[in-house]
């Protein structure tokens, strides 16, 4: 299911928490605070959203046990996405319209979802939110 794009995002793969991240799942969800309004989870993502790039905690990922190539300022376990910036690195796992992103084995039926709701108009968002939908969260059918 794809996840909003907020002004600043760190995504992760939810199989690299179960694997990589020491503490698994719960860990991560309690290092980053998995009640937060803007905390994202969907089946195959974790999207911890902010204001800026800078204050994702990306040393405690580290610490945890996710990967980062410092020489070259990237890292193949997670990615920080930016509103009007994009992919701060490329990364395999991941694809986005710029409004949504949405991990390569999402559903078919999801990703047109969030290329529809890319494509609203103000009216249109205005009729989903009153159907009960929230076009700016996760997709979820």
């Amino acid at each position: 299911m794809p996840v909003y794009i907020h002004l600043a995002n760190l995504l992760v793969p939810k199989n690299t928490i179960e694997i990589n991240y020491e503490g698994g799942i719960n860990q991560f969800k309690i290092d980053f605070n998995a009640g937060a309004e803007y905390f994202q989870e969907d089946d195959e993502l974790f999207c911890v959203a902010g204001m800026n790039e800078d204050e994702f905690n990306t040393e405690l990922l580290q610490q945890r046990g996710l990967r980062f190539n410092s020489q070259l300022q990237q890292s193949t376990d997670y990615v920080i996405v930016t509103r009007y910036g994009g992919l701060e690195w490329p990364v395999n796992w991941l694809e986005d319209n710029e409004v949504y992103a949405w991990h390569i084995a999402c559903a078919t039926s999801s990703k047109e979802k969030a290329k529809a709701y890319d494509e609203m108009l103000m009216s249109d968002i205005e009729d989903a939110f009153n159907r009960g939908e929230n076009p700016f969260g996760v997709i979820k059918l």
